[in-house]
């Protein structure tokens, strides 16, 4: 037999990354593997059933296949918007796709440059609120601030942590983040 614990200990941020990368779950990464950097209308609604199916809420697609369908219509506009800064970033989630989520907002901004704009949702933003503060939040609830967030806080913090293959950062940050939300009461 072999017992082990998990036991709460600082570690260099390559090692963090490492250990909670593997951790990673989310579900059908070969769906996103094979339609992440294409902008065809077949990879665009692959990947976001993939983001609806690994919420767990496979019934959030049927109300997005509208929303995927504007990203469609729109998608030649899109392309041809620049979005190399964090204010090109904020300019289109501000102008964009009026009246819609933001998470998906930013998961389209994600899927037209996926090198460039990471995955931002509940998990990923608590893992940086406690990578930072030591603190365990919740994301807010209004889209405005989520926008806000991502723009002036996830990016920079994101980018400081310097480039990994196989978004092993963005892994670690969404499996730490969503241990934190299981197991916070034994975490502070």
């Amino acid at each position: 037999m072999k017992y082990c614990i998990l036991k709460k200990q600082d570690a260099a941020p390559t090692d963090f990354v490492e250990f909670w990368a593997k951790m990673y779950n989310y579900g059908n990464e070969t769906t996103y593997d094979k339609f992440i950097g294409q902008l065809t209308k077949e990879s665009i609604r692959n990947l976001f059933a993939w983001k609806a199916t690994g919420m767990n809420r496979t019934s959030i697609m049927a109300g997005k296949n509208q929303f995927v369908e504007i990203i469609l219509e729109k998608l030649d506009h899109f392309q041809n918007i620049p979005l190399n800064t964090p204010e090109d970033a904020d300019g289109f989630l501000t102008n964009e796709l009026e009246n819609k989520g933001m998470i998906w907002k930013i998961f389209t901004l994600h899927i037209l440059h996926p090198d460039k704009y990471p995955i931002f949702d509940q998990n990923v933003y608590r893992a940086m609120i406690y990578l930072k503060t030591g603190d365990i939040k919740e994301i807010p609830s209004k889209g405005k601030d989520k926008q806000q967030i991502y723009i002036n806080e996830y990016l920079p913090f994101y980018d400081e942590h310097g480039y990994y293959e196989d978004r092993k950062l963005d892994k670690a940050f969404f499996s730490f983040g969503k241990f934190l939300k299981s197991y916070l009461q034994f975490w502070k």
